[in-house]
């Protein structure tokens, strides 16, 4: 995420305690050799926001909130992280600005409609200097703060920022994580009543490495983190869920991702239909980020897309945060918007400082060949008429046999069928919807969903169930959020397979025909292949169909925008192979046409093959305090593992079927090991690590622990790590990219300061306490810099403690070498250098 440094600092520290470390660089993740292939399919925005006011690495993060009573004057809320928390209008224009005395803004998220404490409200949370929770006011489109005390929930640090209301408690909470991953989860409440929030800690876990991006669903109880070089993790939202978690997809070369892994948001189509997206920021190649989508039910790939220049607006490139809603707002996005923030914002459209982009969430689904039904308002006219074809089951071995068909048509928001009395426990049944809007569907009870279509101005939907002995004569119920012409046929069959239906497919035809052809697909079992039309037009009639298909049931509505439905089969099974592409004939060319295809499979037909778990298998060899840990072992019979995750178990982590882990003390350690398969299931194995940490002469130290972080920031903060005790010496370094004013860490003492105007050093030292392990260290500057904060500790040794330090500037050159210094007895030394430079280099 940050640039390297462009001169170099050079620092050396002779001690006679310490043992020299070795610093690592690590390699850029987009683009590996043997990366996963990822296709994203271009999308371009409708609309852009106004820059920020500071330049650089600034706008971050977005949000959506949406006006209930006339939905195009919503708002788009996102963060400045350099001075502001920005609220715009859906034209991009900005609508208010708010700043405090802290000039650092996090992550940004919205509730509508919660309710805390007996008073529903809308929630808008943002992190600035701690968590701040605002209202909204409808009238004047304002945001204003509410947040009990102070003005702001004291998280002891944070950035990442996502909000979760609990299906099962109502309790409405906050998850605010820091950039070294530290997730806190605050439970939201107004108890003196004054309508001002206070946040209640309740759970707390550290994530591994950086972090930011994150987003829970309320339906499903998921939350889902991104760790940035590592991949997108699923955990449970609840606060008592703890850290059971699992990985949905890892950065490359082992998944989708090309690292970092940014920003997270949900697309909720509805029950647990829709998609998690995320940034796959690609620091690499920048200019070549993109976004990936998985089933929001499954947690399996989808798809990708990225957001490329059009002809009014640029794309967006290198994006942290992203956001999205499946909603109606307004004519400029009648079905829902996406919105992604732009790191270069060039031309065409306004350019200069960072801003968000926002995009159709139509083009986005249409990227993803999928689409959505966004909410609208709700009226009550119905008028049903319904038809009914019954006829006498077959005997004998027929595979799949027609029972019986009924359908309704009406416009109306409760969508009723009767199922005909010759429905039979064990018979499948299928119900076809389609309606002449968009309006978000609510499936029948117990029913479950095969497929969707959708467009702009039109929902159709298929469902299967096995009957049970109560469902004959019981009535057969689908809602709309709106008023709507539709269909609603329902088919039952006799004698199918166990489970009865095979594959699927939909889609929807726009306008200039008379002629439908439903979808094909690829059918590995023989079956009786079931075809539903359902035509919107304001001069739709009676569908036909050729032979041998016979109609099942049909229906013909009224008056403008009416829709004309049919279901058909052929009476025979069909083979193996490719299944569809049946032609239904108006009399005319239509507006828009759903179809669908189901295959009910042949009785006999083989089970469609379910996934296998992988089989998780782990080994270890300790020579000493290290220790080689094999999970090559690990195998899935019906696909890949795509990713290793180790838990060492002294607080630390790995991954990569082998690796090799250096313990600070002596076993025995429990260490376990977590295999994710190609279709997003996980296995763990353990393994007992017992390491022999044979303590050095007192002449001699140790390197007991190293942690750093890397950044663009006021607040300069590393966590150390867990294995530090007193009485161990550790050494802290901070490399600036500029000349301001830096404040040491509390209870640390200056060794050195090498710097000049463009570049600054600092080399500090303690002597560890009992309270410093997992503590956090922090440095500032008086203005946001990028920097390097890195922290060393080591155990053993004699006096006196430091012997000698220094440190230097060097301007140019490929080559950088550390001051000499005389040490009056024996010593170690640590080299430090931190290199400022725009090419990227490595040291």
């Amino acid at each position: 995420m940050v640039e390297n440094l462009r001169r170099s600092l050079v620092v050396v520290t002779a001690l006679a305690i310490v043992a020299v470390a070795a610093v690592a660089s690590t390699a850029a993740f987009g683009g590996d050799a043997g990366a996963i292939d990822v296709t994203p399919a271009p999308v371009t925005a409708d609309v852009e926001t106004s820059p920020v006011a500071q330049t650089g690495d600034a706008a971050d993060d977005p949000a959506i909130w949406r006006d209930p009573t006339d939905p195009s004057r919503s708002l788009v809320i996102g963060n400045n992280k350099q001075g502001s928390l920005e609220v715009y209008g859906l034209d991009g224009a900005q609508v208010q600005r708010i700043t405090t005395a802290t000039t650092f803004w996090g992550n940004v998220d919205v509730r509508q409609g919660v309710t805390i404490n007996g008073v529903t409200r809308d929630v808008v949370a943002a992190y600035n200097a701690g968590l701040r929770l605002f209202g909204v006011n409808a009238q004047t489109r304002q945001l204003e703060l509410q947040t009990d005390g102070t003005g702001a929930v004291n998280t002891g640090g944070g950035e990442g920022l996502c909000l979760y209301r609990s299906a099962t408690s109502g309790e409405v909470s906050a998850i605010v994580i820091t950039i070294q991953g530290r997730v806190r989860q605050y439970v939201l409440a107004d108890s003196d009543a004054d309508g001002l929030l206070e946040g209640t800690l309740r759970r707390e876990f550290q994530v591994g490495s950086e972090a930011e991006g994150c987003v829970a669903d309320d339906t499903t109880g998921a939350l889902y983190i991104a760790e940035e070089e590592v991949g997108l993790w699923r955990y449970g939202a609840e606060p008592t869920a703890g850290t059971t978690r699992t990985l949905v997809d890892a950065v490359q070369p082992t998944g989708r991702i090309a690292a970092d892994a940014e920003g997270v948001t949900l697309v909720d189509l509805g029950g647990t239909n829709g998609y998690i997206i995320m940034s796959a920021q690609n620091v690499a190649s920048p200019n070549n980020s993109y976004f990936v989508a998985y089933s929001r039910s499954t947690g399996g790939y989808v798809g990708s897309f990225r957001v490329a220049t059009g002809t009014a607006v640029d794309g967006c490139s290198r994006t942290d945060g992203i956001t999205a809603l499946a909603a109606g707002l307004g004519p400029s996005f009648p079905s829902g918007l996406f919105v992604c923030q732009d790191d270069a914002n060039t031309a065409p459209g306004n350019a200069g400082n960072q801003n968000f982009k926002l995009v159709s969430l139509d083009n986005v689904l249409a990227a993803l060949d999928a689409n959505t039904p966004p909410t609208s308002s709700t009226t009550t006219t119905t008028t049903t008429t319904t038809t009914t074809t019954t006829t006498t089951p077959p005997t004998g071995s027929t595979p799949v046999s027609f029972v019986a068909g009924v359908a309704s048509n009406g416009n109306r928001t409760a969508h009723t069928v009767t199922i005909p009395s010759s429905v039979a426990a064990g018979d499948t049944l299928l119900a076809f919807f389609g309606a002449n809007t968009n309006s978000r569907v609510t499936a029948p009870a117990g029913w479950t969903e095969v497929a969707t279509a959708a467009e702009s101005s039109v929902i159709g939907k298929a469902w299967t169930r096995i009957a049970t002995s109560s469902d004959a004569g019981s009535t057969l119920n689908v809602t709309t959020a709106a008023t709507s012409k539709s269909d609603l046929s329902l088919v039952a069959y006799r004698g199918a397979a166990v489970p009865s239906i095979g594959v699927s497919a939909s889609k929807v035809q726009v306008g200039g025909a008379a002629a439908h052809v439903t979808p094909t697909a690829s059918s590995p079992d023989a079956a009786l292949v079931v075809s539903y039309w359902a035509d919107k037009s304001s001069s739709a009639l009676p569908l036909t169909v050729g032979s041998p298909q016979k109609i099942r049931t049909s229906s013909l509505g009224t008056g403008g925008g009416r829709i004309a439905a049919a279901v058909s089969d052929a009476a025979t099974t069909n083979p193996a192979g490719t299944v569809g592409g049946v032609t239904a004939t108006g009399t005319s060319a239509t507006g828009r046409t759903m179809m669908f295809t189901v295959a009910v499979r042949a009785n006999g037909a083989t089970p469609p093959v379910t996934n296998q778990p992988p089989v998780a298998a782990a080994d270890v060899d300790c020579a000493g305090a290290v220790c080689s840990f094999d999970g090559s072992g690990s195998d899935d019979d019906d696909g890949s593992i795509v990713a290793y995750a180790w838990n060492f178990g002294d607080g630390t982590t790995g991954s990569g079927p082998t690796v090799a882990h250096t313990y600070a003390s002596s076993g025995p350690f429990t260490v376990t090991l977590r295999v994710t398969d190609d279709d997003g299931e996980s296995t763990t194995a353990s393994v007992q690590a017992d390491p022999v940490v044979v303590a050095p002469p007192a002449s001699t130290p140790i390197l007991i622990g190293t942690v750093s972080s890397n950044g663009n920031r006021l607040s300069h903060s590393v966590r150390l790590p867990s294995a530090i005790q007193a009485g161990d010496t550790m050494l802290a370094f901070l490399a600036s990219n500029t000349g301001a004013a830096i404040s040491a860490p509390s209870g640390w003492t200056q060794l050195a300061a090498p710097g000049d105007p463009s570049i600054q050093g600092r080399l500090w030292t303690r002597t560890a306490t009992a309270a410093d392990a997992g503590s956090t260290v922090t440095a500032s500057t008086a203005t946001y810099t990028k920097s390097d904060l890195t922290v060393l500790a080591y155990r053993g040794g004699g006096a006196p403690r430091i012997v000698a330090s220094g440190g230097r500037v060097d301007a140019g050159g490929a080559s950088h070498t550390t001051p000499a210094l005389t040490s009056s007895v024996a010593a170690l030394a640590v080299s430090y250098w931190a290199d400022k430079s725009g090419d990227g280099t490595t040291l």
